[in-house]
């Protein structure tokens, strides 16, 4: 695939559906006084909007790209990784500094020099990011990286994200992988192997809720290029992959 065109299509227009997941709480009808029954409808959902956050199911920790800027795509920038504790800083001279927290435990923790690509678009249920990591003197990315993707949007080679019935899944024409937390996922893109990792997914309990809230489903993810046939995914958070990447 054009490396162009996989660019521009990273973040392409977030569904109808998705849109109207994140309507401002101004649209929906306001409870009046006098006006019984709107006004117990709304005592009731509050009373089922206390728990609030609780009802969002989450795996882990959401992924935070911090860094990027909207309306400003990082392209072909060199950057040196440096792990500290579990954030990843990736130093771009005078451009600043990105930071990734937590860094997946699935992934290396040392990193050799890099090359990033990536961007981030603000929306109002929150923003959505991407980040690609190429090693110096290759010109295929080995890592991907994604933050509050939304359902229907592109991940890497093809593959989009797919959420129905409360269920993630990775889609390429009539390839369908279902995916969960702490189940990395082996797949084919770009003619190699890649494991791809839900790292933290978060749904909202109800439509009502969403529109309340200007929440949607997001999920946080990741790709990484096997180096061969020997190399496999790292399948324990726990125990972080040793794998030098020179």
């Amino acid at each position: 695939m054009d490396r162009r065109n996989q660019y521009t299509e990273r973040l392409a227009p977030v569904s109808a559906a998705n849109a109207r997941g994140s309507q401002p709480a101004s649209r929906m009808r306001r409870a009046t006084a006098g006006d019984g029954r709107p006004v117990r409808l709304s005592a009731a959902l509050a009373l089922a909007l206390a728990a609030g956050a609780s009802a969002l199911p989450a795996q882990g920790a959401p992924l935070r790209l911090s860094g990027l800027r909207a309306g400003e795509p990082l392209q072909a920038a060199p950057a040196q990784p440096q792990l500290d504790g579990q954030r990843m800083l990736l130093p771009l001279g005078s451009a600043g500094a990105l930071r990734i927290q937590p860094w997946p435990m699935e992934l290396p923790a040392q990193l050799g020099p890099q090359q990033l690509r990536g961007e981030l678009r603000p929306l109002p249920a929150g923003p959505m990011a991407w980040l690609e990591f190429t090693r110096e003197g290759e010109d295929q990315a080995w890592l991907v990286l994604g933050s509050g993707t939304r359902s229907g949007q592109p991940l890497w080679g093809g593959w989009r994200l797919q959420l129905a019935q409360g269920r993630w899944s990775a889609r390429r024409g009539p390839e369908h992988l279902a995916l969960a937390s702490g189940a990395p996922v082996l797949l084919q893109a770009e003619g190699r192997q890649w494991c791809f990792y839900l790292l933290d997914a978060r749904v909202p309990p109800s439509a009502q809720w969403a529109a309340l809230h200007e929440r949607e489903a997001q999920a946080d993810w990741a790709m990484q290029r096997l180096q061969d046939a020997a190399q496999t995914c790292e399948a324990t958070p726990g125990s972080r992959s040793e794998i030098q990447q020179k």
